[in-house]
């Protein structure tokens, strides 16, 4: 069984303490993991906190606590990063323990050739809305 490893993120906003975008978020990931038999096995959350910012403690505490054969899994590639650098860099440290990123909203979670260059620019864009707005 895969185990996983579940990670939120909102963005600071005037209605933040009215958001349900955490909860709405971990329902998602909740039914993808029972769709395919998966076991969460931990769930961390960062709150007003932005997407370009390393500074989130839910999110490292996430990344220690992948183990071999593990999955981060995420709604959404911004709710990771809102930084190719960020976004790679997440990825890298999960790898190093064995583990693997999976976005649940994409169809681009595999490490092809083909599959890395439109995370890549999925992630750019991200980078880009998040200057823009």
């Amino acid at each position: 069984m895969v185990k996983v490893i579940c990670y939120l993120r909102y963005s600071p906003r005037r209605d933040g303490d009215l958001s349900e975008s955490n909860v709405v978020q971990l329902d998602a990931l909740k039914r993808h993991c029972a769709e395919r038999g998966w076991e969460i096995v931990g769930t961390f959350s960062d709150e007003q906190l932005m997407g370009d910012d390393a500074e989130r403690p839910g999110l490292w505490e996430a990344v220690e606590a992948i183990r071999k054969g593990y999955v981060l899994l995420v709604w959404k590639g911004d709710r990771l990063a809102r930084s190719v650098f960020l976004d790679e860099y997440v990825r890298r440290e999960v790898a190093k323990r064995k583990g693997r990123v999976e976005v649940m909203m994409s169809t681009h979670n595999g490490d092809s050739p083909d599959d890395v260059l439109v995370r890549q620019l999925l992630a750019c864009v991200d980078e880009h809305a998040k200057k823009v707005t």
